[in-house]
């Protein structure tokens, strides 16, 4: 699922029935959105399925969870809490959820605080939802706040940042659901590259701290290790310097493209891909603008802010 979503103002009831909806799968044709949405302006593809379904409907106040099947143990699932309201959102994971008591287990919570929530103005705002049974991806845009931190989901006035829930390929091969060993992490999409994005509020829930060489045998840390995105190990932008160049076509131009991967502190890779599973990759494309459409793997991809293309299908 592909939301390309438009508002002009919008009240928080008509946001939560909008967003929840496309994520929940509710909504596939973007006339059924409220009247808070510029149906016009706004695009909604569902040629591959949200893939999420909600799991609790009271999760908190102006908040649901959400739940996917984990791809590589069916019989269990990911959560992920989604909160809308005030011109706020935060897309947070946890290991479990329990739809009676409201509560989760090992919650991610970081980048649900109001420090690094997705906000968006209730003049005008462009927001990006996407999602599959692997990942959910959400961004927010619009004008540049006055604020010195937090807003837009960056870490400064007028910065910009996603949220994420992405699955992830398993590196070792003793990394694997049996040794109890998560599905992927919830992360602050920054500015993934070579050197890495800020790992204070990327988290994966129920993670060793300690090195990873082995099944896990001891408890899990209450508060989920931070972990740190990166392009690809080793790769960079291509040697001669140009990020974005021109082919032989006319108006056509190359980036390169690489996977993320997830590392924990000293540890190297052990998160392993978190593109594999999720279609979701940093393209070194500095200097074209933010939407720009690409072609690979066969899809369409759309360009978003730090280096972050997703699918648009």
């Amino acid at each position: 699922m592909y939301l390309d979503y438009w508002t002009t103002g919008f009240t928080d009831a008509n946001l939560q029935a909008d967003l929840f909806g496309a994520l929940g799968g509710t909504i596939t044709d973007k006339n059924n959105f409220s009247a808070s949405c510029d149906i016009a302006k706004t695009t909604l593809i569902t040629t591959v399925a949200s893939g999420w379904t909600v799991h609790d409907a009271s999760a908190g106040s102006n908040k649901k969870c959400f739940k996917a099947p984990v791809s590589d143990d069916a019989d269990n699932y990911k959560y992920a809490t989604f909160y809308v309201a005030a011109g706020v959102q935060a897309l947070t994971s946890c290991a479990t959820w329990d739809a009676g008591s409201h509560t989760g287990t090992y919650q991610c919570t970081s980048i649900g605080s109001s420090a690094y929530g997705a906000a968006t103005s209730t003049e005008v705002s462009r927001i990006i939802l996407a999602a599959s049974a692997r990942f959910i991806y959400y961004i927010a845009y619009g004008y540049a706040p006055t604020s010195t931190s937090g807003q837009w989901g960056g870490k400064t006035a007028g910065s910009y940042a996603g949220h994420a829930v992405l699955e992830r390929e398993r590196l070792f091969n003793w990394d694997t659901v049996g040794t109890t060993y998560p599905y992927g992490v919830n992360a602050w999409v920054g500015n993934v590259g070579a050197s890495g994005v800020d790992a204070s509020y990327s988290q994966i829930p129920f993670f060793p701290t300690a090195a990873m060489v082995s099944p896990r045998t001891d408890a899990y840390p209450v508060t989920p290790p931070t972990c740190n995105l990166y392009a690809s190990h080793g790769i960079s932008a291509p040697a001669d310097g140009r990020q974005a160049y021109s082919t032989a076509t006319p108006g056509q131009r190359e980036v390169a493209i690489a996977p993320i991967v997830g590392y924990i502190a000293t540890q190297g890779p052990a998160l392993g891909n978190l593109s594999a599973k999720s279609g979701i990759y940093c393209a070194f494309a500095n200097g074209l603008p933010w939407f720009s459409e690409f072609t690979f793997l066969n899809k369409t991809y759309v360009l978003q802010a730090n280096n972050i293309i997703i699918p648009k299908e």
